[in-house]
């Protein structure tokens, strides 16, 4: 995951997601800074900035 990235939270994991990916977050939101390993600054596209770790997160591909 890198700065610019749109993402999608996964509130119950990826594992969750794999078997059910039609029941997302639908908000999406962007990667402004790489915070260390496991953790990122996403800016929300309802204005929050949240601190979130990379686990709970999928970059957005619009192929799906």
């Amino acid at each position: 995951m890198k700065v610019g990235d749109l993402v999608f939270e996964l509130p119950l994991g990826k594992l969750w997601f794999k078997n059910n990916p039609w029941l997302r977050n639908d908000e999406l939101g962007l990667v402004t800074e790489v915070l260390g390993h496991n953790s990122v600054a996403i800016l929300w596209s309802s204005g929050n900035v949240v601190t979130m770790e990379m686990q709970n997160l999928e970059i957005y591909n619009e192929s799906r």
